[in-house]
């Protein structure tokens, strides 16, 4: 298995969820933050912060897709050159049950550069690429400002056209 994919117990899969993340101890409420994950796995997430958090704290972290919020405890805080943190959470109680990790169980991720892939329907060419991708799809007549879709992306490497499709369970509240 890839080295970047692979955790102490398991695999990771590096992806970016826009999530809240909040401190559970009322006193630090005020820490509470919208930012997103750097990679996730089913007992836990690397979320990055610009606050410095210590071992053993305990957060929240609730996707902003409205997805089921989790809570875990920090097992490390790596601070980056800009103040800003990696901050490692481990889920003890059960498993993350968002459906982007739904979606990949059991699936390599690291062989998408493996995948025979058809050509490019805009430009004929054969250097396409599979990418796991969050857009942001902003409507004005949805109560939300904007609806994320976590879905996998095809791109052309020579004309830059991409496609993708919009999740079922993501693509009714769009059509709400």
């Amino acid at each position: 298995m890839h080295n970047r994919l692979a955790g102490r117990r398991e695999r990771r899969l590096p992806v970016l969820v826009a999530v809240n993340l909040a401190p559970l101890e009322p006193v630090n409420r005020e820490r509470h933050e919208r930012t997103y994950t750097d990679n996730i796995s089913p007992h836990g997430a690397r979320v990055r912060s610009t606050y410095a958090w210590k071992l053993g704290d305990l957060a929240e972290i609730t996707p902003v897709s409205g997805e089921p919020p989790v809570r875990g405890e920090v097992v490390y805080c790596q601070q980056l050159d800009n103040d800003r943190f990696f901050v490692g959470l481990k889920v003890r109680e059960s498993r993350i049950p968002w459906s982007i990790l739904q979606r990949f169980d059991g699936i390599d991720i690291v062989r998408f550069d493996d995948i025979d892939i058809a050509k490019c329907k805009f430009c004929g060419s054969d250097k396409q690429k599979k990418f796991t991708a969050e857009i942001a799809i902003h409507l004005s007549d949805i109560d939300q400002p904007h609806v994320f879709v976590f879905t996998e992306l095809l791109a052309c490497q020579r004309c830059g056209k991409a496609e993708f499709t919009i999740p079922q369970d993501q693509l009714r509240l769009l059509m709400k």
